[in-house]
Formats: C-alpha cells, sequence, structure tokens
C-alpha cells in the first residue's frame, strides 16, 4: 500500500487557505451589523420627527418676530418713528403676507354672500317724506271771510268769487338727493403723519401683545387648513349626491 496515493489530495504544511467567505460569517458579526443600521435609522427618524415639529408649529417664532417689531416701532422716537413701522409692516408682510391677502380677499367675497343670503340691501332711494301741504278752506269758511257764520240765507244770496292759487300736489315728487362726492386725498402733513403712525402702531400692539391669545390663533388656522374634514359624496350625473 502506498501512503502517497491516501494523502495526494492533502494541502501541503503552510499553504494559504481559501478568503472567508461573509455568508458564512459568524452570527453574531451579522447581528452587530443589523442592529448599527436600526440604531442610525432610529437616530435619523427621531432628528427629522424633530424638525418637521419644529416646522409645524411655528406660532412661537412668529409672534416674537413681529411682538419685537412692534414694541420696537413703540418706543422709538418721533424722528425714527416712521422707520420703525415700516420695518414692523415689512416683518408682517414676510411672515403673515400670504395669511393676510388670503383673509383679506376671502373676507370680501363672504361679505357678499352674507349680505345675499340676508336678503336685505340698502334703499338709495329713500329720503324723509316730505310734509303734506295743508288742504284749502272750502271758500264758504275761509278765514277771514266775512259772511262766515252768517245765516243760511244770507249765504244763499250772496256769490263770492274767490281767485286761488295753484295748490301745491298733496304727494310732490321729491328731488334725489345726489350723494355728496367724495372729498379729495391730500398728503398728510410731518405731524399728522406722525400722529396717525403713533396711532396705528399703539393700536396694533395693544392687540398684539397678547402671546398666549394670537399663538392660539395662528395655531387654530393651521388645523383648520390641515383637516381635511369628512369625505365629501361623489356627484351624480345630475348635479346631485347619491
Amino acid at each position: 500500500m502506498s501512503w502517497g496515493d491516501d494523502f495526494a489530495g492533502a494541502d501541503p504544511v503552510g499553504a494559504p487557505l481559501d478568503p472567508t467567505i461573509m455568508i458564512g460569517a459568524d452570527p453574531f458579526f451579522w447581528g452587530a451589523v443589523l442592529l448599527a443600521l436600526g440604531v442610525a435609522v432610529l437616530i435619523g427618524w427621531l432628528v427629522g420627527a424633530g424638525s418637521r415639529g419644529k416646522q409645524t408649529d411655528a406660532a412661537a417664532a412668529i409672534w416674537e418676530a413681529i411682538n419685537h417689531a412692534a414694541k420696537a416701532a413703540m418706543q422709538a422716537d418721533t424722528d425714527a418713528l416712521p422707520a420703525h413701522a415700516a420695518e414692523l409692516q415689512r416683518v408682517l408682510r414676510a411672515r403673515l403676507g400670504k395669511t393676510l391677502a388670503f383673509g383679506a380677499e376671502l373676507n370680501k367675497r363672504v361679505k357678499s354672500l352674507d349680505t345675499a343670503l340676508k336678503g336685505e340691501t340698502e334703499d338709495k332711494a329713500s329720503h324723509p317724506a316730505a310734509p303734506a301741504a295743508a288742504h284749502d278752506a272750502p271758500s264758504g269758511h275761509a278765514a277771514g271771510d266775512p259772511h262766515h257764520g252768517a245765516s243760511p240765507s244770507a249765504a244763499a244770496s250772496v256769490t263770492i268769487v274767490s281767485v286761488h292759487a295753484p295748490a301745491a300736489p298733496a304727494h310732490p315728487h321729491p328731488h334725489p338727493h345726489p350723494h355728496p362726492p367724495e372729498p379729495e386725498k391730500r398728503p398728510m402733513s410731518t405731524k399728522e403723519r406722525n400722529d396717525a403712525l403713533r396711532l396705528a402702531v399703539a393700536d396694533f400692539n395693544d392687540y398684539w401683545r397678547h402671546q398666549a391669545a394670537r399663538e392660539g390663533d395662528m395655531r387654530a388656522i393651521v388645523a383648520e387648513l390641515c383637516r381635511p374634514g369628512p369625505r365629501r359624496p361623489p356627484l351624480s350625473h345630475g348635479g346631485k349626491a347619491h
């Protein structure tokens, strides 16, 4: 028997082994990899959720920015007041411009709809009724008639000829009262403008200074815009809901 034939396929001493195949790696290695991936995904989700939460609830930041501009305008002296009032207007348009424009335009249409549904309108032809003209007294009993109170026989034997001016109609046609023309606009004086700015800024600050109320209003608007409401039933071809 030959020993060489039995051990012909054996690797010689010191020969390099085959490279490690990853599929056959230790299960602990794969567990560590999966655990690391899970932790990375969890951290990314938490960071994204935090950023989304901050972007959704911007009421506090909006209130703070506008309140800072309003307080600066309130504390400004007369010379600096126009610039600070303009800055307040700029901040308002930057932070709430779309909301203000949407609300103003929508409010006009809603008021028109409310007026039409109410069914009342201003009567432009209405005016105070003119006093009715006094009726002429009968010719036989006119004031200053020398025969007033005379006996029937005497009154019958006297012919009275009276000439009267044409009586005014009982209900004369009133002349329409034209609407007074709107006064023409003129530039304000420096004092008038400063007084108007001071009053407008003070009025705005008195409204905006209630932080909880204003932030609540903004959150309520966002919640209303994000709420889809009940599902609208499909319309039939005749325009009626099934």
